[in-house]
């Protein structure tokens, strides 16, 4: 699935991005965008590592609905680390706990453009919560 939405918004803007599913079109469709949205994509975490490690200048990601866990979170966080303007994630809806949480808590100082971290739905914990707050 391939297509162009103009409801990804960041810093007030809302600008084109691509909603993609279908593994054909990465990660060339991404890099030419600043936003992704992957949501309900169910993805494959190595799959995603590489989109992130190929485009660096994501300023958005919506990861949502994709059943992420912690193994997930671990598996994709070093293509994370790679997304430099990043300044929104989003995973909601998503399997993280607090394991998965103990992985992005790890992740955070890296971010250092992230502004927005969406993880409502998450089955993250108040120790899990209290790491990521404390990173």
């Amino acid at each position: 699935m391939l297509g162009t939405v103009t409801a990804c918004q960041g810093y007030g803007r809302y600008r084109p991005t691509r909603v993609l599913c279908d593994a054909r079109y990465w990660p060339s469709a991404f890099c030419a965008t600043e936003c992704a949205v992957l949501s309900a994509c169910v993805l494959l975490p190595g799959r995603l590592t590489e989109l992130l490690e190929a485009c660096t200048k994501l300023e958005t990601i919506d990861l949502s609905w994709n059943c992420i866990d912690s193994e997930g979170v671990r598996r994709f966080a070093p293509g994370l680390q790679q997304t430099s303007a990043l300044h929104t994630l989003a995973l909601t809806d998503n399997n993280i706990g607090t394991a998965g949480a103990r992985y992005l808590a790890e992740l955070l100082p890296s971010l250092k453009s992230l502004r927005f971290l969406r993880l409502s739905l998450t089955d993250i914990r108040s120790e899990g919560l209290a790491e990521i707050g404390e990173a």
